[in-house]
C-alpha cells in the first residue's frame, strides 16, 4: 500500500497522483515475472491498494532473476 503522499522510485516524493499512467507502470512490472503473475489494483481514497495473490507456479522470476521470500525481505537466488 502506497498513501499518495509517500515516496516511490522515480515518482515525485511530494505528492503521488493515482493516474492510468501509475497503474500501466505498475502493471508493467507485474508482466516481468515468468510465469505470469495477476495482481489486481483497486483504488481507497487516496490509497492504490495493491493485491498479488501467492502464486501457484512457483518459482517465479523476474527479468531471468529468481527470488526466496525469508520472511519481510526477498534474496536473490544463485545459479547454483
Amino acid at each position: 500500500v502506497i498513501p499518495t503522499t509517500a515516496s516511490c522510485g522515480d515518482l515525485n516524493p511530494d505528492y503521488i497522483n493515482i493516474t492510468n499512467r501509475l497503474k500501466s507502470q505498475i502493471t508493467d512490472v507485474a508482466r516481468n515475472f515468468n510465469p505470469k503473475l495477476e495482481i489486481f489494483l483497486e483504488e481507497v481514497g487516496n490509497v492504490l491498494v495493491i493485491t498479488v495473490p501467492e502464486g501457484k507456479n512457483k518459482p517465479y522470476s523476474v527479468n531471468g532473476k529468481f527470488f526466496m521470500r525469508y520472511g519481510p525481505n526477498s534474496q536473490q537466488l544463485e545459479r547454483d
